[in-house]
């Protein structure tokens, strides 16, 4: 660089006097913006003299000042970039000190940035350069900060050994540094560092699950620290008592002590998040010492909330996990088993979802085996003992490294006395079996459970093979399966096993007005025959039909609670007066009903179990959809079984009907009984005056005297005789009959065959009984199969088709007359579908008032069937289906079956039939 010429002695002590006297205002200046400039200054000034080692003294302070600006600022980057200028002109210069301090700020500005590597490579840089200055103050700084990025690292990477090491230079560094230099700033960076190596002490010792030394150096790290900072003297007292419960995590009283006062500091911290994680760490350990399993739940619960707001999310899992396990365990010990199978799926799926690593707790594996045991309890409540061995089974599978325990036993000999009670014939080899187990039992002390129940199966067995026993059996395996569930389970048992009975056999239909059978029949029918799209017509029909029985059920107790009010009572309780009772809605009457039976004097319904009710609600839901003709397919229910099961319970609700023929002797009343019951028509005793043609309900349930009389102690006039499809004028003495649906399709049917060449009669007389199925697609296939179905029903001609073939060819001319080809092969085409349905719904003999003339009964029944379908239906394109198919429908059908008794059933006519 050229100077300007200098010659003139004035100029230059000018400007050499104009540079030191920025110098001196640079050194006393305390905003660092004015000190840099004025630095800068004298460096120009110097420089232009010429006089490099002044010129780069003022550059280096220059640049120093800027670095400290610049770390005022938060700019590190920046800051690290001038303190290292200034260090190299200190070191141009040798002045070291200098240097070694800008170096020192370098170290400092670059540990404020996100590169920890960089960091530490300056720093071994700088330590190997100053060296000679080993104790100098800066360096002793640079070396403890060195220390201590070395022991962050170290502890990030799990090296807690080495970790402890270098705290433990940084706090001896310090301690001499802060001898030597007795500088305040140095003591405290001493008993910060103290602090840490206690407490990487106390959490190595943690780790390693040495719980009381982790204390200990908890405790000594709170001592130290407290002279600094009291916020974190408590998070170390926190843990320094944690520590201490977790030690004594077996001892109630010392656990309870030691983390109420970990909670206490925690308080003291205000750490919420904290304080609620020791609350939950509290109330999960406090689970062990409590055997009372609600108190067990309460607790749990308890610790779930608190460690989700804790946010330690994998210990919530784990605490929800065991919550769900105990709520299983309640619900199997209150019996309720669907719920305690729902609560342990609950924990199984949830197990999938948490780290067990470092966690001593219940292991899902074996929740996935207990589940086996909770559905063969459940089995057994329903007295299924198939699926129940099944159940056990899996569990003795999952278990066989426990082969020689009690419990392993007890659930081996289990299944054994279960499998005997399942078997349809007993011999004397299972009655010497028997007393051999009861002997190992008694002899091993397994369970005196268990021996009751062997020796239950024993009697059992003795009484089968004398042909002695008929109820008694029955009754001994409802005594093992309250052994098993428990006594109060069984007469609810007892129950469902009499309803389902009931069911099966379908006998109690009998005591419904015949509108009532029909229409149950067709719905039946078609629920099990048409196309899935179709299928919410059928179920619609279903619940028109409960929607009838519960408006007579309604009408009948009702009157007799509140008399002629009984309509403005309900409409008042149920609808607040909305709408009137003849537009209720199905849950409306639900409503109605639920509500009458809280009544002491409606003493027919009262006793309505609450399980028909919760039914009822189910397919409210249901209904609700179809009367906004929104229809989901509902897989897990059998919506025929539930509305069979609804009426056979409301049928002790149901009032007798009856039609007074003839009132000319009273008190004594000739009247029909409208039931399909034999007497129809009898003798009545009744001291009140009822008209002559008059409807009336009387006493549900009621028996016929032998002699053919009745004494009913309740007669009520009947309002809502549409329910029962009769039709009324004003007068009751003018009441008449419709004519049934039944009655209909029978006259359609054997009008179409006689007048099978007049085409023109037949559309004419479907068309008064079926308007638009002439210009509608959709209503003519439901018109042709209605009477094709009925056409199978009639049939009087032993295991033949030929009626039912009859109508099938005569409706699809009709049918392709009136609407084209399309209308044929679409018949065609849903009829070939439902085919092995319709020989499913023969095999088992699904319909109540069926003629029965179609009958099989063994394999050569339905190959004879089937070639005379094949000659009938296939003559006119129509796929005859293989046995194999036919075979796989009814198997399906068995699937589907939720009562083990129908199940059971099925099952053994499929096995005559195709064995």
């Amino acid at each position: 660089m050229e100077h300007e010429n200098l010659s003139d002695k004035g100029t230059l002590a000018f400007l050499v006097n104009t540079a030191i006297k920025f110098e001196e205002k640079a050194k006393k200046e305390r905003d660092f913006n004015k000190k840099a400039e004025l630095f800068f200054n004298a460096a120009t000034i110097w420089e232009k003299i010429g006089d490099l080692k002044n010129s780069s003294w003022n550059y280096a302070n220059y640049y120093s000042t800027l670095g400290k600006i610049y770390f005022k600022n938060n700019e590190f980057d920046k800051a690290v970039e001038n303190f290292k200028k200034a260090e190299q002109l200190f070191n141009e210069i040798k002045i070291f000190k200098a240097a070694l301090y800008c170096a020192t700020r370098c170290v400092e500005a670059l540990s404020k940035t996100t590169n920890p590597s960089a960091h530490l490579q300056l720093i071994e840089h700088y330590l190997k350069k100053y060296r000679l200055y080993q104790d100098d103050l800066n360096y002793i700084l640079i070396n403890i900060n060195y220390y201590k990025l070395k022991s962050i690292s170290c502890r990030l990477h799990g090296e807690y050994e080495k970790a402890i090491v270098f705290a433990q230079k940084c706090y001896e560094l310090a301690e001499q540094g802060h001898s030597k230099f007795k500088k305040k700033y140095l003591r405290k960076i001493s008993i910060f560092n103290k602090h840490i190596f206690w407490n990487l002490k106390a959490k190595k010792f943690e780790a390693e699950r040495h719980y009381l030394e982790a204390a200990e150096c908890y405790k000594n790290s709170a001592e130290i620290i407290s002279e600094l900072d009291v916020n974190r003297s408590y998070d170390e007292y926190v843990n320094y008592y944690k520590c201490l419960a977790i030690a004594n995590k077996f001892n109630p009283i010392m656990f309870e002590e030691y983390i109420t006062k970990a909670i206490e500091y925690s308080a003291k911290r205000n750490d919420d998040k904290q304080t609620s994680y020791l609350l939950g760490l509290r109330d999960e350990n406090l689970v062990k010492f409590n055997q009372n399993i609600e108190k067990r739940i309460d607790l749990l619960r308890r610790a779930k909330e608190n460690y989700y707001k804790a946010g330690d999310i994998n210990s919530g899992k784990l605490v929800e996990y065991l919550l769900f396990y105990y709520l299983s365990r309640k619900m199997l010990k209150d019996r309720q088993y669907v719920d305690a199978i729902n609560y342990l799926k609950k924990a199984i799926n949830l197990s999938r979802k948490i780290d067990f690593s470092n966690k001593l707790t219940l292991s899902p594996k074996i929740l996935e085996s207990e589940l086996a045991l909770y559905e063969s309890y459940l089995h057994f409540s329903q007295a299924n003992f198939s699926e129940a061995i099944s159940c056990l089974n899996r569990w003795l599978e999952q278990n066989h490294s426990i082969a020689n325990t009690r419990k392993y036993q007890f659930y081996k000999l289990l299944k054994y006395c279960c499998e005997i009670l399942n078997k349809n014939e007993v011999t004397e080899e299972d009655l010497y079996d028997l007393e051999e187990t009861l002997a190992f039992i008694r002899e091993n002390k397994i369970s005196l459970a268990l021996y009751k129940i062997c020796s239950l199966v024993y009697v059992y067995v003795l009484l089968k093979l004398e042909k002695m026993g008929g109820g008694l059996l029955n009754d001994i395996k409802l005594k093992v399966i309250s052994k098993i569930t428990g006594d109060e389970l069984l007469e609810d048992l007892r129950s469902r096993l009499e309803i389902q009975n009931a069911i099966e056999q379908r006998s109690w239909l009998l005591r419904y007005p015949p509108i009532f059978i029909e229409s149950f029949d067709k719905c039946v029918y078609l629920l099990e025959n048409v196309l899935d799209e179709y299928k919410h017509v059928a179920i619609r029909e279903f619940y028109i039909l409960i929607e009838n029985i519960m408006r007579i059920v309604i009408e009948f107790n009702a009157k007799i609670v509140w008399g002629n009010n009984w309509k403005s009572k309900l409409e008042q309780m149920v609808t607040n007066n909305k709408k009137p009772f003849e537009v209720f809605t199905f849950g409306d009457l639900v409503q109605s009903l639920n509500k009458i039976r809280n009544y002491e004097k409606a003493k027919y319904c009262r006793g309505l179990p609450d399980d028909v009710f919760k039914l009822l609600e189910t397919h409210t839901e249901i209904r609700n959809r179809l009367s906004h003709s929104i229809f989901k397919e509902q897989q897990k229910l059998d919506v025929a079984e539930d509305i069979s099961k609804i009426m056979y319970i409301l049928l002790r609700s149901f009032p007798t009907c009856i039609r007074v023929i003839d009132s000319r002797r009273k008190p004594w009343y000739h009247v029909e009984i409208l039931w399909n019951l034999i007497p129809k028509k009898i003798s009545m005793y009744f001291e009140g005056n009822l008209d002559e043609g008059g409807f009336y309900y009387i006493d549900p349930m009621l028996e016929v005297f032998d002699n053919g009389i009745i004494r009913p102690k309740v007669v009520i006039a009947i309002s809502c005789l549409e329910s029962l499809g009769i039709h009324s004028t004003i007068k009751q003495k003018d009441i008449i009959f419709k004519k049934s649906k039944k009655e209909i399709l029978s006259h359609l049917v054997f009008e179409i065959i006689e007048f099978s060449d007049n085409h023109d009669y037949i559309v004419n007389l479907l068309k008064r009984e079926f308007p638009l199925m002439d210009v509608s697609h959709k209503k003519f296939k439901q018109m042709f199969f209605e009477l094709f179905s009925h056409s199978f029903l009639i049939s009087t001609e032993k295991n033949s088709f030929n009626m039912s073939f009859t109508i099938f060819k005569l409706l699809l001319k009709i049918g392709q007359k009136l609407h084209g080809d399309f209308i044929k092969k679409s018949i065609l085409s849903e009829f070939s579908r439902t085919v092995p349905y319709m020989f499913k719904n023969i095999i088992f003999s699904k319909n109540v008032n069926a003629a029965k003339c179609i009958e099989i009964k063994s394999k050569d029944d339905l190959i004879t069937l089937l070639r005379d379908f094949e000659r009938t239906f296939g003559s006119i394109g129509v796929k005859v289906p293989t046995l194999d198919q036919i075979r796989k429908v009814c198997e399906e059908e068995i699937e589907k079956v939720s009562y083990p008794a129908t199940k059971q059933k099925y099952r053994e006519i499929l096995e005559i039939i195709f064995k």
